[in-house]
């Protein structure tokens, strides 16, 4: 700004003029200060990694989003020595073709965080809540095997949440949620999932994650993990007859799988349980494969200094074999021919002769052994926490039914105890009446 040439006034500003001359100074100041926040945040937005949508992010999981449920906790689940086991590599993985770029890593961990963290404030879980846990659950699988990593990193916190007592959690189709991404894993199957469900196999000490990793290992690869699903499977029961697991467990999951599995190796194992799981102990010997149990199950129907707290366990597995294994049969006739079976285990011989068969309820796969049979009624042993349920067949070959029939009449010629005989009589009743059964009659 030019001054002035007036001597009095050279060197000097007026205070008015002064006063506007700060003001343009501050006004300029905060025009670069503005300017200099715009492009640090334009700088900071061009930094996202692209593709992330932080909108479509929280909203994803927005009515999953915690209040952590009572439920969630820190499991007490037992766990065994880490066993180092090679993947099988010939699984179907999901097609990655349909991602068009990798997920975010921190959308995938939220995925899985939101199958353990459910609010309940409203007292149930909602349609909505539901449908909104199940799209996170099937978003999580179509990240094939990207999502493998967050998966593990969850379990390996050993937390789960009991999604079937949580009001509403029906609708959400598993039990727990390490059983849902047990499930999650298998559907998008290759070398990396069957790695994570095997290093749960050889860590759990719990019965039903054994049963539903065998299980979910079979659908992946059959027959491949039958040795390590029956060295798995007999370690949890050496724990569980030392007392080193948490609680009283329902080990039904684990003798299903020796049922399933096992084998002559298998026998000595059981033997040693039917003290404290008479009931468990010996029905899975009367059902080992090629009749590897018999011997053992007539040891422990004779021999009281076996512990066996029920002798009518051994001689009702016994009649349940009968019809398919010679040596059974022959054991129980000739228990009965010298008088050796107690009265309190005809009732159940009779059954087990007439078609009704025991199968154990764990809780995991209730149905898995039953098909084809209708259930009659649910038995609960508070010693060992054993539990089965008693169901008829549904239909016999005339075979079968010729054979049972036999047994009955061996029987029946041995006894003249007039309650047993109308026991035994009532089932081959029962059982003659299916040669010809009666039109439209409903078993």
């Amino acid at each position: 700004m030019k001054q002035r040439n007036d001597p009095k006034t050279r060197g000097e500003v007026s205070p008015t003029k002064g006063a506007r001359l700060w003001l343009r100074v501050a006004i300029a100041l905060m025009v670069m200060g503005v300017g200099g926040f715009a492009y640090l945040h334009f700088a900071s937005s061009q930094s996202e990694p692209p593709g992330r949508d932080r909108t479509a992010l929280d909203t994803t999981v927005a009515d999953a989003t915690p209040q952590e449920s009572p439920r969630s906790h820190r499991s007490t689940r037992p766990e065994r020595a880490v066993q180092p086991v090679t993947a099988a590599s010939h699984s179907r993985p999901v097609d990655a073709a349909s991602i068009s770029q990798p997920p975010d890593p921190n959308r995938v961990r939220q995925w899985v965080s939101s199958l353990a963290m459910i609010d309940t404030k409203s007292g149930s879980i909602s349609a909505q809540q539901a449908a909104t846990w199940k799209q996170n659950l099937q978003q999580l699988i179509g990240t094939g095997t990207q999502a493998v990593p967050a998966i593990r990193e969850f379990l390996a916190r050993n937390q789960d949440i009991d999604l079937s007592s949580l009001p509403g959690g029906k609708q959400l189709g598993y039990d727990t949620t390490r059983q849902a991404l047990f499930g999650a894993l298998t559907q998008i199957g290759g070398p990396e999932a069957q790695s994570l469900l095997l290093d749960t196999l050889n860590t759990t000490a719990d019965p039903g994650e054994l049963a539903l990793i065998a299980k979910n290992l079979e659908t992946l690869a059959p027959g491949q993990y039958r040795d390590q699903v029956l060295s798995a499977a007999r370690e949890t029961l050496q724990m569980a007859s030392s007392g080193q697991l948490t609680g009283q467990r329902d080990l039904g999951p684990l003798f299903d799988l020796f049922q399933r599995l096992g084998d002559g190796q298998s026998a000595d194992g059981l033997l040693a349980a039917a003290k404290n799981w008479g009931y468990y102990a010996t029905q899975t010997l009367a059902r080992l494969p090629d009749g590897a149990g018999i011997d053992d199950l007539v040891k422990l129907a004779t021999d009281p200094a076996l512990g066996l707290a029920r002798a009518d366990f051994a001689y009702q597995a016994l009649a349940d074999a009968a019809w398919n294994q010679p040596k059974a049969a022959d054991a129980l006739v000739m228990q009965a021919r010298e008088g050796h079976i107690p009265p309190s285990a005809w009732p159940a011989i009779a059954e087990a002769l007439g078609g009704i068969q025991t199968y154990f309820s764990d809780g995991v796969i209730p149905e898995g052994s039953a098909d084809g049979v209708r259930k009659i009624r649910w038995v609960h042993l508070d010693l060992g926490n054993q539990n089965y349920y008693a169901a008829q067949s549904v239909s016999m070959t005339p075979e079968e039914l010729g054979m049972r029939i036999s047994i009955l009449d061996q029987l029946l010629s041995l006894n003249n105890d007039p309650t047993v005989v109308a026991q035994l009589q009532g089932q081959r009743k029962n059982l003659q009446s299916r040669f010809n059964p009666t039109p439209g009659r409903a078993l």
